[in-house]
């Protein structure tokens, strides 16, 4: 179950109520319309609609935000946790048996275990007892996968540090002399498969705001196709 949250242009805000299949298909339709979708580690995701200035009701952009969050979250998904995970979300499919998870007709997840998953909302059990990974699930460890963060700009350095080799610094007294700015930050990300040389560190948020954008987005569209 996640709390819904709509948060429209002019500041007005309704809240509700929605189930995963609700979640995912309100996800589902925000990527196809381009709007901005990001996981959060609690296991739900806001979307952002920019919605442009519009002269005879406001002179600035404005937003239109949902933002989805479980009831229960998610908290630290762990490796052992993780694990089990890859296990019910495996072939032959899981289901529950007495208190543990049957995980295809090799591997259980053990009471306790099983017991935790359930409670944290990172396992779905249907009324015939069949267990799934949860959506909740799925977007914590996508944000816990992207972490990204952004180096601080260098500041003054001389300019062959950065491969300058037009200019000969600032004619200027103190320790600014013969050197240049560099704002030039870097964005990472914990996944470890991307990074981005920007031109300062604004750049570099924003840079890093759209990979997480655009790692949700592809989640997002993986789990329509198999819902549908």
């Amino acid at each position: 179950m996640f709390r819904e949250t709509i948060t429209s242009a002019d500041d007005s805000t309704e809240e509700g109520t929605c189930g995963e299949a609700d979640a995912l298909r309100l996800l589902g339709r925000a990527v196809r319309l381009g709007y901005q979708v990001e996981a959060t580690r609690a296991g739900g995701a806001v979307v952002v609609r920019e919605i442009p200035a519009c002269t005879d009701r406001w002179q600035l952009p404005r937003r239109h935000t949902v933002t989805v969050e479980p009831v229960v979250q998610a908290g630290r998904v762990t490796g052992v946790n993780r694990l089990d995970l890859e296990l019910i979300g495996g072939r032959g499919g899981s289901w529950l048996q007495g208190d543990r998870i049957r995980a295809g007709y090799l591997n259980s997840i053990p009471p306790g275990a099983a017991g935790r998953l359930i409670a944290r909302g990172l396992v779905t059990v249907a009324d015939d007892g069949v267990a799934t990974v949860s959506l909740v699930a799925r977007l914590a460890m996508l944000a816990q996968d992207h972490h990204t963060e952004t180096r601080e700009p260098r500041g003054y350095v001389h300019p062959a540090d950065i491969g300058n080799t037009v200019s000969a610094g600032l004619n200027k007294p103190g320790g600014r002399a013969g050197k240049v700015y560099d704002r030039s930050s870097v964005a990472s990300c914990s996944c470890r498969g991307w990074s981005y040389p920007a031109e300062d560190r604004e750049d570099a948020r924003r840079r890093a705001h759209e990979h997480r954008q655009e790692v949700t987005a592809a989640l997002v569209r993986d789990l329509g196709s198999e819902a549908g």
